[in-house]
């Protein structure tokens, strides 16, 4: 047994693919602590995404298991892998996935709507986190009213707003320019550290690494640390 906040346990994912099987990831191993940033890095198709998703619960590994703050995720029915996502986990995308039909304030405040009836909710809680970053006069705003920049921000403070123990982002920088991303990326990364909390960041640009206690790298199937 181990005290690291996320362990993760000879993980492997194969998928079939007609009448062969294309291996993904293959016994991975990992320890990472409370309110590390970690950077892993891989060129598109290494299976950073894949990784994420099992992570999240959103895909049951091949083989292996993956345990965060003492909960087995790979042993839980997809019902409660879904309640823990919704509870514990926040995500950042790279292309924000923010719903065009609602105002910031509606797309801030989404991950509280789906952990507690509607009525419980106190709609105030987005205002702390858009005047944090930058967006407090935005809240009635359209996302197609945003700039890319503002979007992601957004995007973050909606992945922090239900108090997650688990920060997962893919490519969040990816769709931004490089000054943007770069006031972006020092955003969250001073947030989620104010805050203490654990997060993974998987892209394939090494100017992100920066910002990580750690770095790996999945390259053929496996995950190296550098």
């Amino acid at each position: 047994m181990t005290d690291a906040f996320i362990h993760i346990h000879n993980l492997s994912k194969t998928y079939q693919e007609g009448d062969s099987q294309r291996t993904v990831l293959q016994q991975l191993q990992a320890e990472i602590q409370q309110g590390e940033i970690i950077i892993l890095l891989g060129r598109s198709g290494s299976g950073k995404s894949t990784f994420l998703n099992l992570l999240a619960g959103i895909d049951l590994p091949s083989q292996g298991a993956i345990r965060i703050d003492g909960v087995t995720l790979t042993s839980l029915t997809e019902r409660k892998r879904t309640w823990f996502r919704r509870q514990h986990i926040g995500f950042v995308f790279q292309f924000f996935n923010l719903i065009p039909t609602l105002t910031v304030e509606e797309n801030l405040l989404l991950p509280l709507e789906l952990n507690m009836p509607r009525f419980q909710i106190d709609r105030k809680a987005a205002h702390p986190l858009l005047h944090q970053l930058g967006l407090g006069d935005r809240g009635q705003s359209f996302p197609d009213r945003l700039s890319g920049g503002e979007q992601q921000r957004v995007a973050i403070a909606r992945a922090l707003i239900h108090n997650p123990k688990l920060i997962l982002a893919d490519e969040p920088t990816g769709n931004l320019d490089a000054e943007t991303s770069g006031v972006v990326l020092d955003l969250l990364h001073h947030l989620i550290r104010d805050a203490g909390k654990t997060m993974i960041i998987a892209t394939h640009s090494e100017d992100v690494a920066h910002i990580g206690d750690r770095v790996f790298a999945i390259r053929d199937g496996s995950l190296q640390e550098q």
